[in-house]
């Protein structure tokens, strides 16, 4: 347990309550990697995060992402994990890349080959640009919107502000249909396909613990919270004596 709040960079605040709206506790930083660290405190091979750097400054989102790339190169973990709008420099620590369009694959592969392949399809990511910008452009119907006024001058500038809803619909599906069709097109599908393990998984022993023992410990887990977090169960009571008075009130001398 040390060893992983030294690894967390959290071993400073180890005895501070996370908080809540009500009670002040640790910082954002601090809390996602407390919630980072109760996820790999069982040592799983594989983690699975969403959107692990949401509602973070650009500094302590950087420091979340350093740490999850330690755990990958490391720890030897496989990280997967959901993120929007990443800066250039989280982008940078990515080794593997998948991005989706409505449901559909439109690239995987080498996070740090995605800028040459989106540019030997048409789509060149300006220099100076953060790539994860740029792919969240093309990815969105109001990139269409956007590139029909970069390219429109004059007259045709008002046309492309007074397009239809429906006619930049349009247009982003044949974006879409045409991006997944290159995906589909290209070596990545066969690379994916590659590493695909087919062989049938052994059979694991069922390591199954009682109903009493699971109940013992979430009674104790749920008994802790309580006591850590008095003001909740203070409003909890003054809900349920107010709750009863509406009641009785409501009900007084019904037959």
């Amino acid at each position: 347990m040390e060893a992983l709040l030294e690894e967390l960079g959290i071993k400073h605040c180890s005895n501070t309550i996370i908080g809540n709206n009500l009670i002040r506790g640790i910082s954002g930083g601090e809390r996602k990697r407390t919630s980072i660290g109760v996820e790999i405190i069982t040592n799983p091979s594989m983690l699975f995060l969403d959107e692990p750097t949401t509602g973070l400054d650009s500094k302590t989102a950087a420091n979340v992402i350093s740490l999850l790339v330690n755990l990958a190169k490391v720890r030897g973990r496989t990280v997967v994990s959901t993120i929007h709008q990443p800066s250039s420099q989280i982008f940078s620590q990515f080794d593997e890349l998948l991005l989706l369009v409505r449901g559909n694959i439109i690239y995987q592969g080498k996070a740090s080959n995605a800028i040459d392949y989106f540019g030997s399809i048409g789509y060149q990511c300006p220099p100076l640009t953060n790539p994860a910008e740029y792919f969240m452009k093309i990815m969105n119907e109001s990139g269409i919107l956007v590139d029909f006024l970069n390219e429109a001058t004059g007259k045709k500038s008002l046309d492309a502000l007074n397009m239809r809803p429906q006619d930049i619909e349009k247009k982003f599906m044949e974006r879409v249909k045409f991006l997944t069709e290159s995906y589909k097109n290209s070596m990545m599908v066969t690379e994916v396909k590659k590493d695909v393990i087919t062989d049938p998984l052994p059979k694991e022993q069922n390591l199954g613990v009682s109903w009493f023992v699971q109940f013992w410990h979430i009674f104790v887990i749920k008994l802790q919270d309580q006591l850590r977090n008095p003001m909740e169960g203070k409003i909890k009571i003054i809900s349920a004596i107010v709750f009863g008075i509406v009641v009785a009130i409501v009900f007084n001398n019904v037959t």
